[in-house]
């Protein structure tokens, strides 16, 4: 490949948000010189701020650096060094054939052009470098914690002392509302109760925030099941470990040889029998409400709700969540906040029933000429209002884009080393194309919200037929398609207080742009495209 005239793309990144944003910068400022002294033309630069190395997940600007070569946008990527790309030997290798195969090549400021066996040498160091590095910070904290130290955020109860990192002392008020919380769980009030009171008094939780009933029992960091309050420090009895599928970190139990337990007496706050106590409750508490064990769940928690994150409390305006299934096990949602006292709508509702008067009101409440009129009415006069809302949802909606198609690149992956059953991947692969389609065509319309469109006789036609087929899909089964159809059609829903047993009441808001052209059913690629595209 000649220099004469070739067009170059610039890539950064740094890893860490405690890092200096100057260090993008920087980093395009010598990719830059480098590209004007071989001769190259700069046609974009790519970059992704404090995302990590250790995953293509999250990666906005890697993922289009990718799509726009296959595009053949450029003929070759400049970067610092090649653990900017990634510092994982699998993505990197990954990142490297798809670049190759789209005929990119990728300079590097000290090594020129990037090669097989650079990738592979890049990727070994710097896989090690990872690994390295976790092991010092943790070899550091470790030794602090064998000082009496405590690395990471303060515990309620306790406050830092100030120009002695790591250490805490105790804070008078907060250490008797945690006396209290353990004295009334021991003597058998509920979470949830304890919560409200402690929100109907005022009493500020952690950070200043309103008390959540799941922070004192739920998770190894539960309030109640803390040992510092012992005057105990309890160090590395976790360790996370990155999910290659989904790029998230999950939590795992250390060996016990490898767990540091220290003794800070002048950070006791309460009594070991209290402390038995207050566990022993608990423990006869998750006995009686039959806990499916880890990583299985109940019935109807197999399959996500049709409504999830679309309800809304109508007196606060709070979101509307599953809260403890009713004695049959079906699901029943309630206010957020009413959980925690700070809402007087306290009834729940049973979700499916709820998802019934959704679906009958569809046609009445969204499809009504009236309504559409007042909608598009309202549209053009808060034309601010509508595209500042556009421009959040198509920043969330190429942020999930992204993932979906770094999850698909690691599915063809599996599906090249054999490492995972063809059956599972194509059913990933299906579900995850399912909703790419529709999101595509979010984006399409969030990135169109900015034009004033008259509504048009023919538009109102076509967005009946479109909820009544909905409706149709919706009565006869629940296909990923038709849930995907749902939830780009449906923006949120109110949720109205009603009288015990009474039939339940809400106002479905419908998304604008639907009135614009939405395609409820947008076209799928077929498997071989999918191949295409992460390769």
């Amino acid at each position: 490949m000649t220099n004469a005239r070739l067009r170059a793309v610039l890539y950064a990144r740094y890893s860490s948000d405690l890092q200096n944003e100057r260090s993008i910068d920087d980093q395009i400022a010598l990719c830059r010189i480098y590209a004007e002294r071989e001769g190259y033309t700069v046609t974009k630069v790519y970059s992704d701020k404090a995302k990590s190395g250790a995953t293509l997940f999250d990666r906005d600007g890697l993922i289009e650096l990718i799509a726009d070569a296959k595009k053949r946008l450029f003929d070759m990527v400049v970067v610092e060094s090649l653990d900017r790309l990634s510092r994982d030997q699998e993505d990197l290798a990954a990142v490297y054939k798809r670049l190759e195969f789209a005929e990119v090549e990728i300079r590097t400021l000290n090594e020129g052009k990037a090669t097989s066996v650079h990738v592979g040498l890049r990727g070994l160091v710097g896989h090690l470098f990872l690994r390295d590095l976790g092991a010092k910070v943790r070899r550091g904290h470790t030794g602090r914690v064998k000082e009496g130290k405590i690395p990471g955020k303060v515990a309620y109860g306790y406050r830092a002392v100030v120009g002695k990192p790591g250490e805490r002392e105790i804070d008078p008020d907060q250490a008797q509302v945690i006396r209290r919380i353990f004295e009334e769980y021991a003597d058998g009030k509920s979470p949830i109760a304890i919560a409200e009171d402690l929100n109907r008094e005022g009493i500020p939780g952690h950070n200043g925030k309103p008390w959540q009933w799941p922070r004192l029992t739920g998770g190894p960091r539960a309030l109640l099941t803390n040992r510092i309050y012992l005057g105990e420090i309890h160090w590395n009895n976790w360790r996370n470990v990155r999910n290659p599928d989904t790029g998230k970190v999950n939590k795992r139990p250390t060996a016990p040889e490898e767990r540091v337990v220290v003794k800070v007496p002048h950070l006791r706050i309460i009594l070991d029998e209290l402390f038995e106590e207050a566990q022993a409750v608990r423990i006869a508490r998750g006995k009686k409400q039959k806990i499916p064990p880890k990583g299985q769940r109940r019935p109807w928690q197999r399959n996500g709700s049709l409504l999830a994150g679309l309800l809304r409390c109508e007196t606060c305006g709070s979101s509307m969540v599953r809260g403890q299934g009713d004695r049959g096990g079906r699901p029943r949602v309630i206010c957020t906040s009413a959980k925690v006292g700070g809402c007087q709508h306290t009834k729940s509702y049973d979700e499916q029933m709820l998802e019934s008067v959704v679906l009958n009101g569809l046609h009445t409440q969204l499809a009504d000429e009236r309504l559409i009129n007042e909608f598009v009415q309202a549209y053009h006069s808060e034309r601010a209002v509508a595209e500042r809302a556009a421009r959040a949802d198509l920043e969330g909606t190429k942020r999930r884009l992204t993932e979906i198609e770094a999850g698909m690149m690691r599915l063809v992956g599996f599906l090249e080393k054999g490492t995972m059953a063809e059956d599972i991947i194509a059913s990933r692969m299906k579900d995850l194309e399912t909703e790419r389609a529709a999101l595509r065509e979010r984006e399409r319309l969030a990135l169109e919200a900015t034009n004033i469109v008259e509504l048009h006789p023919k538009a109102i036609e076509r967005y009946r037929q479109a909820i009544a087929t909905l409706q149709e899909d919706l009565a006869s089964g629940r296909r990923p398609e038709s849930r995907a159809a749902f939830r780009n059609l449906v923006d949120h829903v109110l949720v109205k207080p009603t009288e015990k047993r009474a039939p339940y009441e809400v106002t479905i808001f419908g998304r604008l742009g639907a009135l614009l052209g939405l395609d409820l059913y947008p076209a799928k690629r077929t498997p071989r495209e999918i191949l295409v595209f992460c390769h």
